[in-house]
């Protein structure tokens, strides 16, 4: 097979030479009875254990899976979708916590077997010994180890002080100096219990590989309030908390946690410093229980919050959304439990998710996100945590509703691919997205509409919203002739098709669109620029926007942003903006009078076909008017690269001026205002002439 570590296989009953095989690497299947064996690395099923983020834009995403190594990989990415190329090794092992250096994010932590600690920097491929106690002892027994670092032991920078590198053994270490030299901070905050430390395996032979290193701490959290507040739990079932930085530490487990139960997960609330959530199982000791505790006292008091989560899902993880504290996820045996008030009760997230274990979760708020580790699915993310964070306050309603959209990015990194790409990870979209509820009475005839305004209120772009049909629109079959047109007026179509109940809408921050010339092809890019009638995009700024049901109309505010990473001024963005609504504005102007000049065209010729003009009579207007309308659009493009043979005329050189002022969020050259100002000349002056053209075919009618 591709990969080691075989653990299942199964044989078709009708055809025992069709085999599917489980292994540490993935799935693999073989048609000839095992003599070769398909790919693994074709499905995204990495076992990750946990999940770090960086603070980069846009956020990246680190873990380990079993038997692949530690990764990380972008949440969004400029090539519209994101491919496997785009993943990069980190430090280090199969199991690790990693930890992105705070400012750094080249620079990684991550632990290997036993004592190995290692630093990586991706920009040299350097790697460099921090651990603490360098004694690598392979094959050893836990009680014969200075350290017991565990299979998957915690290690984290503090969210307060981003030197300040911890990592948990037996004890709490920190470095102060990104592991140049480490200091304990903890007494031993295991049972220690030597029974428990003793050779493992037998009766024949031992099996000490560093995964049964035991007991350890494998949980560690800082109060994103106060540095000096740390907790921890361990994978025998103890939790302690210190408020002086680990100068002294009291044990605080929840007397209801049954013993030996691995602690895997504490979360220090980000609003209250005294409140903590934690979560632990027993399913190796057949107890699927799911037990999750919250304190609000130090842990002094605990109380179970499991109202919701049956009584089978054990529970790996927790967190709190930093801007919501009534908002709690849970990551169980099978998927991902949401709470929308505090833990009072949970609810099952799953929506596309597969079943399968959800290891860890973390919250990126600047973007809106959520990530999860799955233990067979490798990453997840969960966008639009905004929506969730209302929920925490929005009562349950059939009524109209509108949701404030979350904040919007402008950036080259967020949506699709204009063709469908295998193999890849999702793109975030682009543009707002607007959640939304209509009356599970709604049957279409009421009038529905989005609108969206900039901050003085003035409109930029109104959506008049239909009745989804309960017939999908068949998309035109790869031999139909080619016609963009008509699948622009079906994606519209299916963009603007809505359902009673919940709804969403995607905003793709444009003006509406400029006319486009009735028959006209555009071809596909091909490496060249856009032609197409787009309206602009807007600029960084607060914007609303209006959901009118029927006469009522309900209002919500929303931002849209600049990635961070660009550093354009507002005034360089105006410009743009204003060039671009002057060539929006030509391309639109010349295209209506492009089009009367079709229509009358199409009128002179449908006259002479009822006889009531004769052909001397219009031919002479119809041939200036043709020779008119050739001159500014080219009409005989009728492939997807029909401009190879057919010269591009003025309203494509128009258009593709607009795309070329698009690729940069920054001012416009000199060159692309010389650019319009030649083009809008000569647009007028073709619009004069068809105008003329145009004056002496009408008088024939």
């Amino acid at each position: 097979t591709p990969h080691g570590d075989n653990h299942i296989v199964w044989i078709d009953p009708k055809d025992s030479h069709v085999l599917l095989e489980g292994n540490d690497g993935g799935a693999t299947v073989s048609t000839n009875g095992g003599l070769t064996w398909s790919p693994e690395h074709n499905q995204p099923t990495g076992q990750f254990y946990h999940v770090s983020l960086d603070d980069q834009f846009p956020f990246h995403i680190y873990g380990a899976q079993q038997d692949e190594g530690s990764v990380e990989g972008p949440s969004a990415s400029t090539s519209g979708a994101i491919a496997s190329d785009e993943w990069h090794n980190v430090a280090y092992g199969e199991s690790t916590f990693v930890a992105p250096q705070p400012g750094d994010p080249n620079i990684t932590y991550g632990s290997g077997y036993f004592s190995i600690f290692l630093r990586y920097d991706l920009a040299t491929g350097q790697f460099a010994s921090v651990s603490p106690w360098p004694n690598y002892q392979e094959g050893a027994s836990s009680g014969e180890l200075r350290y017991r670092f565990g299979w998957t032991h915690p290690i984290l920078f503090s969210p307060v002080n981003p030197k300040e590198l911890l990592v948990g053994a037996q004890y709490v270490l920190r470095s102060d100096d990104y592991g140049r030299t480490w200091q304990a901070i903890s007494p031993d905050l295991t049972r220690n219990d030597p029974r428990t430390e003793a050779p493992t395996g037998g009766p024949i032979d031992l099996d000490q590989t560093s995964a049964e290193v035991f007991p350890g701490i494998c949980s560690l959290a800082v109060s994103p309030l106060d540095g000096n507040l740390l907790w921890a739990g361990s994978d025998d079932g103890l939790v302690h908390v210190t408020t002086d930085n680990g100068g002294h530490w009291t044990t605080v487990t929840p007397p209801d946690l049954p013993q030996w139960a691995q602690i895997t997960s504490i979360e220090a609330s980000h609003t209250n410093k005294g409140t903590a959530y934690l979560t632990a199982s027993r399913y190796m000791w057949d107890d699927f229980h799911p037990y999750v505790f919250e304190t609000t006292d130090y842990g002094r008091t605990w109380t179970a919050i499991v109202n919701g989560l049956p009584d089978d899902q054990y529970v790996f993880a927790i967190r709190q959304d930093p801007r919501d504290a009534n908002l709690l996820f849970a990551g169980t045996k099978n998927t991902v439990y949401v709470s929308l008030n505090g833990g009072a009760a949970w609810q099952a997230l799953a929506l596309n998710l597969p079943r399968v274990q959800v290891r860890d979760i973390a919250i990126d708020s600047r973007q809106g996100a959520v990530a999860i580790a799955t233990h067979g699915r490798a990453f997840w993310v969960l966008d639009n945590l905004a929506l969730l964070e209302q929920l925490t306050t929005t009562p349950t309603t059939n009524a109209p509703y509108l949701f404030a959209p979350q904040t919007a990015w402008l950036t080259h990194a967020y949506g699709t691919p204009p063709f469908p790409r295998p193999y890849v990870g999702a793109n975030p979209p682009f543009g707002a997205t607007v959640f939304f509820n209509v009356p599970v009475s709604y049957d279409g005839k009421t009038p529905v509409s989005l609108t969206f305004f900039d901050a003085r209120g003035v409109m930029i772009r109104s959506f008049a919203l239909h009745l989804r049909s309960p017939k999908a629109q068949a998309s035109p079959s790869p031999s139909a002739p080619w016609d963009p047109t008509q699948m622009r007026r079906l994606a519209e179509e299916r963009h603007t098709a809505i359902a009673s109940g919940m709804n969403s809408f995607q905003w793709n921050l444009r003006y509406p669109d400029a006319t486009e010339v009735i028959g006209f092809k555009p071809p596909i890019a091909a490496g060249g620029l856009d032609d197409t009638v787009d309206g602009p995009v807007v600029v960084p700024g607060s914007y609303s926007v209006v959901l009118d049901y029927g006469g009522q109309r309900l209002r919500q505010s929303f931002e849209v942003a600049l990635d961070p990473r660009l550093h354009a001024s507002p005034e360089a963005l105006a410009a743009r903006l204003a060039l671009q609504l002057q060539i929006h504005a030509a391309l639109d102007q010349l295209n209506r009078t492009i089009n009367d000049a079709i229509d009358l065209r199409d009128n002179l010729n449908s006259a002479m076909a009822a006889h009531r003009l004769t052909e001397a009579e219009a031919h002479a207007a119809i041939v200036a008017l043709d020779g008119e309308i050739a001159d500014l659009v080219q009409l005989q493009i009728l492939s997807s690269e029909g401009s190879v043979l057919h010269e591009s005329k003025l309203r494509s050189h128009l258009a593709y001026l607009a795309a070329d002022v698009e690729l940069a969020y920054d001012r416009p050259t000199a060159a692309q205002y010389a650019v319009f100002e030649r083009l809008n000349a000569q647009a007028q002056a073709g619009e004069r002439k068809l105008n003329a053209a145009i004056a002496e075919g009408r008088a024939l009618l």
